[in-house]
């Protein structure tokens, strides 16, 4: 008679077995369902029944991932119930720091290897970068989260004003501050006429009556209105300095010289301006 050796059923909670046969010299191949994992941090173990009618080795048991207790990361609140595979802690900072500039808060869960992913920054106290810097206006930071921004002469922001102050919110961004647009009313409501000549020309400087800082041709041109002796004028639109030339008189055609990014206009008509 023919004896069939073979060993105990056993069941695998949480996982799987790669047969159910249980003779003599039979391998079985139990592996943990995702989330769990053995007693020996394996997810994956093999077991072969022996001629004494046992397994060569304990049984494998499938237990779920826990990931402990979260670590204490300084100046946060920890939200956390579970602590098993899946599971996902908060940490919150306190005292309006941040993680990072617009984070507030930060969730970690517990993984695979049994550690919580990502692992909490520390919290740190954030300010506002400096203020932008915008054309044709001046910027004074007046503390941590205002700042105020000036135009330069004769240029205003759309709603009319000269000044204006901005502030950075909470999430440390700057609200958006406007262009300063230069107002050009003053010149055409005095009825003058301007009138271009000719890019890339200017006058020799024998007639030069003044070289000053202008923010654009108009403003270039509104200096020669608000000077008596003023008939013509230079601008140069890549020069950051002194680039704005008036003259005493119109320039004959012999006084002109070539000069790149200079533009020469003459005044006729005109009402001076105050």
């Amino acid at each position: 008679m023919v004896v069939v050796i073979s060993c105990p059923d056993f069941p695998l909670f949480n996982g799987t077995v790669s047969t159910y046969n249980s003779t003599y010299n039979t391998e079985v191949v139990c592996t943990c369902n995702e989330g769990f994992r053995m007693m020996s941090g394996m997810t994956q173990e093999a077991i072969k029944c022996q001629a004494d009618k046992t397994w060569n080795s304990t049984i494998p048991v499938c237990q779920v991932i826990d990931c402990g207790t979260p670590l204490v990361v300084a100046n946060t609140l920890l939200t956390d119930n579970v602590h098993t595979y899946g599971a996902n802690v908060t940490y919150t900072c306190v005292n309006s720091m941040r993680f990072a500039a617009d984070t507030y808060s930060q969730t970690s869960q517990c993984g695979l290897d049994g550690e919580w992913e990502p692992f909490a920054l520390e919290c740190t106290t954030y300010k506002c970068s400096d203020p932008p810097t915008i054309q044709q206006a001046t910027t004074v930071r007046i503390n941590t989260t205002i700042a105020i921004y000036a135009c330069f002469g004769h240029h205003f922001f759309s709603d009319g004003s000269a000044v204006k102050n901005i502030t950075c919110n909470d999430s440390f961004v700057w609200e958006a501050i406007p262009e300063c647009i230069y107002d050009d009313t003053l010149v055409t409501q005095k009825g003058a006429s301007i009138t271009f000549i000719d890019m890339k020309l200017r006058q020799t400087a024998s007639s030069a009556l003044a070289v000053v800082r202008s923010d654009s041709n108009i403003d270039c041109g509104d200096q020669c209105l608000r000077n008596s002796r003023c008939k013509a004028f230079n601008y140069n639109n890549a020069q950051t300095d002194a680039n704005c030339i008036l003259f005493s008189q119109m320039a004959a055609g012999d006084v002109f010289v070539s000069a790149v990014d200079w533009s020469y206009f003459e005044l006729y008509d005109v009402m001076y301006l105050p």
